[in-house]
């Protein structure tokens, strides 16, 4: 446990507002983040599993090493984002934009990624087992194996 205080919704917004973008050491509990502008914030090694951030604008961001399990990341903004050895199990992302986006080595088990971009995006090393893919975006994407994908 930090010895930092725990950070709820409003508590993170209000920070993020004042300029803070180091997230990390912090305990967060994001319950509903919606449609909301969180670029460049730096959420790595954090636990976001259950957390609802449908329509924020994560670009830029870094996520590496950060748990999104069970997280809603539909209609989410994730490009540029670094999600390096990211827990995205059982994960939504549907709509969502990953152009660019690093998912090398992330867990992304039973996660569900529809109709989103994943232009330019790497998923080298990427842990896929019974995902759910449908009707994506791939232009120069760079699947699993270090094949590059266009459809």
């Amino acid at each position: 446990m930090s010895d930092k205080p725990l950070l709820e919704d409003e508590d993170i917004l209000r920070l993020y507002a004042g300029g803070v973008r180091d997230f990390t050491g912090y305990e967060l509990s994001i319950n509903q983040i919606v449609n909301t502008n969180l670029s460049g914030v730096n959420f790595s090694g954090l636990d976001l599993s259950e957390s609802y951030l449908e329509g924020s604008n994560l670009s830029g961001a870094n996520l590496s090493g950060t748990l999104f399990n069970s997280a809603c990341l539909d209609g989410a903004n994730l490009s540029g984002a670094n999600l390096t050895d990211a827990g995205l199990s059982m994960a939504t992302l549907w709509n969502a934009n990953l152009t660019g986006a690093n998912l090398t080595g992330a867990y992304l088990g039973s996660a569900e990624i529809a109709r989103s971009n994943l232009t330019n995006a790497s998923f080298i090393g990427a842990n896929i087992e019974h995902i759910f893919l449908k009707e994506n975006i791939y232009r120069n994407t760079i699947w699993i194996d270090g094949s590059i994908r266009n459809e």
